[in-house]
């Protein structure tokens, strides 16, 4: 990714609906270390869901805080089923 995925409304991420999945997410979203955000639930993606994904390698190991796997700033995104910020 060149810059962050900013969801500004209501929605559904499911990659648990991918073949191939059983348990674990087979669907990655990775950044390769560079500093860079990688989702961004804005105010008004309140009640969005984020499901089976894998998000990976957000920000530069070198420098503790350089980036964000996910960032929600809305009142309440649903999380279930994912991997967030392992290297």
């Amino acid at each position: 990714l060149l810059s962050d995925l900013t969801i500004t409304h209501p929605l559904t991420i499911d990659a648990a609906t991918q073949p191939g999945y059983g348990g674990g997410p087979v669907v990655r979203l990775s950044d390769g270390g560079n500093v860079a955000t990688g989702l961004t639930f804005a105010s008004g993606a309140t009640g969005s869901v984020l499901r089976g994904l894998s998000i990976t390698n957000f920000g530069n190991s070198a420098f503790a805080g350089d980036g964000d796997a996910v960032v929600v700033n809305a009142a309440s995104v649903t999380v279930e089923k994912c991997y967030i910020g392992l290297r």
